[in-house]
C-alpha cells in the first residue's frame, strides 16, 4: 500500500500534459496487481482480523486494539496503518485523486504529531488512535506489518466500523456465512445450535451459526450425558468462528450441553445457551466397499460393518427436557391410578 501512495505523490507533483489521474493510473498498474495478489510467509493470520476491536471513542476519534504480527516467532514492532471510507480494493484500484485524498495513514499522522508514531505495542497487543473526518460513514482500516527493510507481511484488510454506531469492545467484521445473522435485538452471540451423532466413532458434533452483532470471540462448551447427575464438565473453548465442536459421547444417551460465548477478557457475551441433543436412530442400511444403502441383513453387511446414521449430515432436533420434576409427575400419576384400582377391587 505504501508503494501505491508513493506513486500518488509523484502523480500529484508531475503536472505535465498528462492529467494527474491518467499518470497515476498508468504508473500504479503493476503495483495494484502486486498488492491484490501478495502473500508473505509471515505477518498476520486470516483469523487475526476477528480479534481487532474499537476499545474507546470520541465524537471524532477511535482507539483500536489489534493483535501484534509475528515474524519467525518474534513480535513485529513496525506497522503501516491506513484508514478511509474506502475498502482496500477500492483504494488500490481507484484512480480518482479526490477519493484517494480521503485515505489517511500512520506515517503522515506521525509527521503531524512531531514524529511520534500513532501506535504502541503493548505486550501482544497493537493499540492506536485514529481521527475520523466522516463519523457517519463506514471506515475501513488496514494494518500492514513491516520488517526492518520496510517489506510488508500478511496484512489485516478492511477491519470495518462506523464511529456513530460501533459498540465499544466489538470485534471486527466477521465474514458471514449462510445462516449467520446480524440482530442487535437478539441477546445471543450464537444461534441455530444443532448436533450430529456419529454412531461409528461414538461422538457428537455441535454446530452453530453466529450473530455478528455481538462481540464474542470464543465459546466455552460444557457437557454431561443425561444419565449422569451433577455438574457439567468443560470440554473446550473453540473460536466462535469454528462454528463446530466435536465431543466424545461413548454412551448412546441424551446429551446435555451448555454453550457460553466469551469476549477477549473471558466475560460472557449475551446469554448462555443450554442445548439437549438426542442421538439419531440408526439406519437399517450399511455402507461397505463403496456400496451404500445395503440392507443390514444383506450378506455383504458383516457383523463388524458399521451401521451409519440415516443422514449423518442432518441436524438433530432439540428433545424436550426431562428431569426431577417430570419424573415426580409420572410417579404421582402412577400412584393415583394404582390407588384407584385398589379402591375398586376392594369395593368389589
Amino acid at each position: 500500500m505504501k508503494k501505491l501512495f508513493s506513486l500518488l505523490a509523484v502523480s500529484v507533483v508531475a503536472m505535465s500534459s498528462l492529467t494527474p489521474t491518467l499518470l497515476f493510473a498508468q504508473s500504479n498498474d503493476e503495483v495494484v496487481k502486486d498488492l491484490l495478489a501478495t502473500s508473505a510467509d509471515w505477518g498476520y493470520a486470516a483469523s487475526d482480523k476477528n480479534l481487532v476491536k474499537v476499545i474507546s471513542k470520541t465524537s471524532t476519534t477511535a482507539t483500536i486494539e489489534a493483535p501484534v504480527a509475528k515474524r519467525n516467532g518474534q513480535t513485529v514492532s513496525s506497522y503501516y496503518i491506513t484508514w478511509a471510507p474506502l475498502s482496500y480494493e477500492q483504494i488500490v484500484t481507484n484512480t480518482n485523486l479526490d477519493d484517494l485524498a480521503k485515505v489517511k495513514d500512520s506515517d503522515k499522522a506521525a509527521l503531524n504529531a512531531g514524529g511520534t508514531p500513532i501506535y504502541k505495542v503493548e505486550g501482544d497487543k497493537l493499540v492506536f488512535t485514529i481521527d475520523i473526518a466522516e463519523p457517519t460513514k463506514d471506515i475501513y482500516v488496514t494494518i500492514e506489518p513491516e520488517d526492518e527493510n520496510r517489506n510488508t507481511g500478511n496484512t489485516i484488510k478492511d477491519f470495518t466500523f462506523n464511529l456513530s454506531t460501533v459498540k465499544i469492545g466489538a470485534t471486527g467484521t466477521t465474514t458471514a456465512v449462510a445462516g449467520d445473522v446480524y440482530d442487535t435485538s437478539l441477546n445471543q452471540a450464537i444461534t441455530n445450535v444443532s448436533c450430529v451423532w456419529d454412531a461409528t466413532a461414538n461422538r457428537t458434533t455441535l454446530l452453530w451459526d453466529i450473530n455478528t452483532a455481538l462481540s464474542a470471540i470464543t465459546v466455552e462448551i460444557s457437557h454431561r450425558p443425561d444419565e449422569n447427575q451433577g455438574d457439567m464438565t468443560v470440554k473446550g473453548t473453540p473460536n466462535i468462528t469454528d462454528r463446530r465442536f466435536v465431543v466424545d459421547t461413548p454412551h448412546r444417551d441424551v446429551q446435555l450441553f451448555r454453550l457460553k460465548p466469551l469476549d477477549g477478557n473471558k466475560a460472557m457475551v449475551g446469554n448462555e445457551i443450554q442445548y439437549i441433543c438426542k442421538p439419531d436412530t440408526p439406519s437399517d442400511k450399511c455402507t461397505i466397499d463403496g456400496k451404500t444403502n445395503l440392507d443390514k441383513n444383506d450378506p455383504n453387511c458383516k457383523a463388524d460393518t458399521p451401521v451409519t446414521p440415516t443422514n449423518p449430515a442432518k441436524p438433530i432436533p432439540v428433545t424436550p427436557a426431562t428431569g426431577p420434576v417430570e419424573t415426580a409427575a409420572i410417579v404421582l400419576i402412577i400412584s393415583i391410578l394404582g390407588y384407584a384400582v385398589y379402591r375398586k377391587v376392594r369395593k368389589a
